[in-house]
């Protein structure tokens, strides 16, 4: 029975009128729903627009801050925009047609567009009113877990600011911040923690981490104490490159490497971790390092812990702010090498010496007589290695650049007969830590001993901040301190100052030689010429002796076999006490004077001759 009913319902009209309903049905009901939804959004998230309505819609800002993210406003109306910025960033410009600006305060900009008759969206560009460094992250994270963080540089009298520390501020598990870099992927140029960078006008740079992850710290050996964790054996990979020591172990830090800990370790890089506080006596040996990372709160370090590890390149990270930028002269270097590095293009004429030069030459008359090349004075301290500071220098020498030498004649560091690194070499790059980085250190002996000789007497002295500095030189890098004469003709040391015939040997003079090559290789002219000395501060012999005409002998002769020029005559710069300030060698303002006329002398007499 229920077949023969079913049949009846499902003839071909009936089924046609109920399949036709059934679809009306489903086709309004979703209508319905779509109308609902979609009022329902329209309500929710963008409010109505009428017909004499537009909508304007501010693009999102990291440094800025907009009084609405969309709003709807009466067609040919104009439309005021508050916009608050972070401090250091200011409006540059936008992207509508028609637009004024009213400033507030330094941080409030008031934007109003004219007469706005269609949909805008608004796009809002910043630029930097500071000069700024943002420091990225790069995997890590800072200390309240951003992606990186601001600084805006303060004022100063250096030419280039130093970054930030950063190992307080960044972190990243199993990973040692090493330094920044001006590419994300590690290809750029390096700066280490607390070295300077140059960053272009009012603008704000970019510095990526740049991080070391840790070699297996399962693969370590150590002891716990109440301070710490002590290293005292390595058991992986004896070729794992980079070597990076962890900076801590099982939570707790790292704090000392012990004797016998390594040996044969095939790595070319050594990285320590910061907070360090000794590296024992033959920690490490038999082994191929060639560059090293550490930080300068390293408590001790010195070259007995490598035995027979010669490093070349050391990369000094800065964990604790500077001590002697704001009394020591010879700190200066640092500033001198900063304007050389932003004249690096630019035609140099380069006057280098150890403090007799920074003493006793008037560069802005330089620069009168030969303007044509931008004077440099990079004397600063005959007390340390000059083949060190001619490494600093010499990445920024060019083809065309002409390079002065007048080295002391009692220094046994410019005349490059002392291999030994001096201490002072740090303390000359104090201001800007990657100095030590350009320094060859394969061929000097005692470099890790000298640092930690010059680095404890650091440590034990008050920090100052990184803008500090003192008043001792102009912008060419002489001393402008007022230095009056005397009135007699004196000695003005307790020692006797006089012309070392001891330190001008074939060895010596060959490796001076060697390092005018290197400039030479640059496309730099080399010139030689004589330091000021005291007469009367030679001892008796000396005089009698005329020991300078032996000295410039024995020079000139190995010069000339190696076609470097001499340009001026010995006896020219062997003067009288009473142009002598406080040494026999630091001229005062008359001998300055003096000094600089005869050199100008010379040097014009070389440039007809040779056709300058």
């Amino acid at each position: 029975m229920w077949g023969i009913i079913f049949g009846v319902f499902m003839r071909e009209g009936t089924r046609h009128i109920l399949v036709k309903t059934i679809n009306a049905i489903w086709t309004a009901l979703f209508l319905f729903v779509f109308v609902v939804f979609t009022a329902a959004c329209s309500v929710y998230e963008y409010d109505y627009v009428r017909s004499d309505e537009v909508r304007v819609t501010v693009a999102e800002g990291e440094t800025y801050k907009a009084s609405f993210a969309f709003k709807n406003v009466k067609r040919g109306s104009d439309v005021e925009i508050m916009l608050e910025f972070e401090k250091g960033f200011v409006f540059d410009s936008c992207d509508y047609h028609d637009y004024i600006v009213i400033n507030n305060d330094e941080t409030s900009t008031e934007l109003v567009l004219s007469n706005v008759r269609f949909p805008v969206f608004l796009n809002i560009s910043v630029r930097a009113e500071d000069t700024g460094i943002y420091y990225d992250s790069n995997g890590g994270s800072t200390a309240d877990g951003k992606k990186g963080f601001l600084e805006w540089v303060e004022p100063s009298t250096h030419l280039r600011p130093n970054t930030s520390i950063g190992i307080n501020d960044m972190k990243r598990e199993g990973y040692t911040l090493i330094g920044w870099n001006t590419r994300s992927d590690g290809n750029g140029t390096h700066i280490g923690l607390g070295s300077r960078v140059t960053v272009e006008g009012k603008s704000v740079l970019t510095l990526y981490a740049e991080w070391a992850e840790w070699t297996n710290p399962d693969d370590f050996g150590y002891t716990e104490t109440e301070y710490g964790i002590t290293l005292t054996g390595y058991f992986g990979d004896l070729g794992a490159d980079p070597f990076v020591i962890p900076g801590e172990i099982d939570g707790k830090k790292v704090v000392g490497i012990c004797k016998a800990f390594a040996s044969g370790l095939s790595s070319e890089t050594l990285i320590l971790p910061s907070g360090l506080e000794y590296i024992d006596d033959r920690a490490f040996t038999k082994c191929e390092f060639k560059e090293l990372y550490f930080f300068n709160d390293i408590g001790r370090i010195n070259d007995r812990c490598f035995p027979l590890t010669q490093f070349k390149t050391l990369y000094i990270n800065a964990a604790t702010l500077p001590r002697y930028l704001d009394t020591s002269e010879t700190a200066e270097f640092s500033d001198k090498m900063d304007r050389l590095i932003l004249c690096r293009n630019e035609k140099k004429l380069i006057f280098f010496a150890g403090c007799s030069m920074s003493y006793g030459l008037n560069s802005e008359t330089v620069s009168e007589k030969y303007p044509d090349y931008t004077i440099f004075n990079m004397g600063t301290m005959g007390g340390t290695n000059a083949d060190l500071q001619i490494d600093c220098m010499l990445p920024f020498l060019n083809e065309g650049d002409i390079f002065v030498h007048a080295p002391e004649e009692a220094s046994q560091f410019q005349l490059f007969y002392d291999e030994n690194c001096d201490k002072n070499i740090f303390l000359l790059c104090e201001g800007n830590p990657d100095l030590v980085s350009y320094i060859d250190m394969s061929e000097v002996y005692g470099v890790l001993t000298a640092f930690d000789l010059y680095n404890r007497s650091r440590l034990s002295s008050e920090a100052v901040s990184w803008t500090s500095d003192n008043d001792y030189h102009n912008e060419y890098g002489d001393v402008v301190i007022p230095r009056e004469g005397f009135n007699t003709d004196e000695k003005h040391g307790e020692s006797e100052y006089t012309y070392r015939l001891d330190y001008v040997t074939p060895e010596a003079l060959s490796r001076m030689c060697g390092k005018y090559d290197e400039i030479s290789a640059k496309g730099a002219k080399v010139l030689f010429g004589y330091a000021p000395i005291n007469y009367n501060s030679l001892p008796e012999e000396a005089i009698k002796g005329k020991d300078w005409i032996e000295f410039a002998s024995t020079v000139e002769s190995a010069l000339s076999e190696a076609g470097y020029p001499v340009i001026n005559e010995v006896t020219d710069y062997l003067m009288t006490g009473k142009y002598f300030y406080d040494t026999d060698y630091h001229l005062n303002d008359i001998g300055c004077t003096i000094r600089t006329e005869r050199m100008l002398n010379d040097l014009d007499k070389y440039f007809k001759e040779n056709g300058f």
